[in-house]
């Protein structure tokens, strides 16, 4: 079997997996937070435990700000759809007025976390995601919703790994 870009839990079975740098997507979005917030600050996480590729993208995150003043304030666990992203990060902005970023395991996670900073009228969040959706794109283009870096997944830095 060859698993594409979604590596599954079950290695055993797999022959080889072709698919991104998920470790190094969020890493690179990690660098960057170091850029825009140098003094540190109060992060969210928006992951997806059973997930691999989105663990893999929160890992490598967490590892570029390792020791650089960023405390994780919470963790907003997305269901499938992540439909209930919007209404735990509205709670979350009501009871936290120092959140400094968001780093979001996926590009409908950010959807949904750009939409409460909207809503609640807050300008000085930075959200960073992993895909490089049309959607994200455009925010990120546009300065819309606190969308600040994407690790965009590339078809031309698709890897293989033999199992």
């Amino acid at each position: 079997m060859i698993n594409l870009d979604t590596e599954v839990k079950e290695t055993s079975l797999v022959s080889a997996f072709v698919g991104s740098d998920n470790e190094n997507a969020g890493y690179v979005c990690g660098q960057d937070l170091l850029v825009q917030k140098p003094d540190g600050g109060k992060i969210v996480i928006v992951e997806s435990p059973g997930v691999n590729s989105v663990n893999e993208r929160i890992t490598g995150f967490e590892e570029a700000i390792t020791n650089s003043g960023f405390e994780v304030v919470k963790r907003i666990e997305a269901l499938g759809d992540s439909s209930n992203v919007k209404d735990e990060m509205t709670q979350v902005l009501s009871e936290n007025s120092e959140i400094d970023a968001v780093m979001c395991g996926s590009d409908p996670m950010a959807e949904q976390v750009m939409a409460a900073i909207t809503e609640a009228q807050r300008t000085n969040i930075c959200v960073y995601s992993v895909d490089g959706s049309p959607a994200t794109k455009t925010a990120l283009m546009n300065g819309t919703g606190g969308m600040t870096g994407i690790g965009a997944q590339s078809p031309q830095s698709i890897w293989e790994r033999q199992q």
